[in-house]
């Protein structure tokens, strides 16, 4: 199907022929690229901290979001505020957001800094299931991101975001929330998990560009219900976009 772009700061507007909005059919029953609430476009609100504001990325490239726009052909806000723990006041905002957003589906990743501060992941779970609770009252779709292992200078902290990363694992699973599991495409694409060459080095905490590519192709798949960590799933996801053979990179599990 023709597709036609208008182009703003970090959103991509894409409208098909037709009334149908993102993949192929063939994914159509398993993806979240719906509108929801009816108004006519599907739009996305991707809410977290630095790593969803795009920091560590080439100057005004927009971190995953933008570059999830880019691949899907829908409206992708970014919602990512520098610095902001879940427990210090993220919760708080993604609430109101849940509430007032237009957003059609919210992609949620938090935690990275509330493991720099050693955060009590018991309080982490508690916070995440009241984000759920309030997602499902409000009849809002979300989608949880588990984050990557961080590296370098910032690996101290890989016991704390790997165990949230678990916590949101078990969650969306008891749940039946969508999940994107960003932590495993680090795993199976970073060529040395001990320097990975997806952060900025040696910070080893934000991503650079090849990473936010990875995250952003991560979310797709997992919004249509494709996986991407399966021999072909990359291929299967270029062509449900008609996107050019080589441009998804995350690599699938051995």
């Amino acid at each position: 199907m023709r597709r036609l772009f208008k182009k703003l700061n970090i959103v991509v507007f894409s409208v098909f022929l037709g009334s149908f909005w993102g993949p192929s059919p063939a994914f159509a029953d398993r993806s979240l690229l719906k509108d929801w609430n009816g108004d006519g476009q599907v739009i996305l609100l991707a809410f977290g901290d630095s790593i969803t504001f795009g920091v560590g990325d080439k100057p005004n490239s927009g971190g995953y979001p933008t570059r999830l726009a880019e691949l899907s052909g829908v409206r992708v806000i970014n919602g990512g505020v520098p610095g902001e723990e879940f427990l210090g006041g993220g919760s708080r905002r993604l609430i109101n957001l849940i509430r007032g957003t237009e957003a059609d589906v919210i992609l949620i990743m938090e935690g990275t800094n509330d493991a720099v501060r050693r955060a009590d992941s018991g309080a982490l779970r508690a916070e995440f299931q009241k984000i759920i609770n309030a997602a499902r009252y409000l009849e809002k779709p979300i989608a949880l991101l588990k984050p990557p292992s961080p590296c370098c200078d910032h690996s101290s902290i890989i016991p704390f975001v790997d165990s949230y990363s678990d916590i949101i694992g078990y969650l969306t699973s008891i749940n039946d929330i969508r999940v994107v599991d960003v932590k495993l495409a680090w795993e199976t694409t970073c060529q040395d998990r001990l320097n990975c060459e997806l952060y900025n080095l040696p910070e080893g905490l934000h991503p650079n560009s090849r990473g936010y590519d990875v995250i952003a192709q991560t979310v797709l798949a997992a919004l249509v219900g494709i996986d991407i960590f399966v021999a072909g799933g990359a291929a299967k996801l270029e062509s449900a976009f008609n996107l050019p053979a080589g441009t998804i990179i995350v690599k699938p599990k051995e």
